[in-house]
């Protein structure tokens, strides 16, 4: 069996899918990946501009200190990676051969720079309950 594993799904783990199965043509079903997310913040509902009256103003700082242009940029290939790597896997008939595990987490949580003490315990905490929650599936 192949396994191939990466921290953070983006173009290159759809590469290496496409790499492993030229090597591997025959073999397809034996490739099991295993796509551990760092964290997103949950988006749906946030980017949407109701009567369109939204200015550059509104797409790069929002009440709640977030930015919608950066968030957009900052998520947009791994959100389409990960959709291919799912088709991919379903079209072949072998969904249970991909696994995404991602954590939604508050807007507080997910910035980059809060390094805080108390940020980073609630940040392992988050992975070590996500751990917990999933065991069944890992173990699969």
């Amino acid at each position: 069996m192949h396994y191939l594993s990466c921290n953070h799904l983006n173009y290159q783990t759809f590469l290496a899918v496409c790499e492993a199965m030229k090597e591997q043509k025959k073999d397809f079903q034996k490739f099991v990946i295993l796509s551990l997310g760092t964290g997103a913040t949950n988006k749906s509902g946030r980017l949407e501009v109701g009567d369109g009256e939204w200015g550059i103003a509104d797409w790069l700082w929002q009440d709640d200190k977030s930015s919608p242009l950066l968030d957009i940029l900052m998520t947009a290939s791994d959100e389409m990676t990960e959709m291919y790597m799912s088709k991919v896997f379903q079209y072949s008939g072998l969904e249970q051969n991909y696994t995404r595990i991602q954590v939604e987490l508050k807007h507080s949580e997910a910035k980059m720079d809060n390094s805080s003490k108390e940020n980073l315990e609630i940040l392992e905490k988050i992975g070590q309950n996500l751990a917990k929650n999933n065991d069944t599936k890992l173990e699969e």
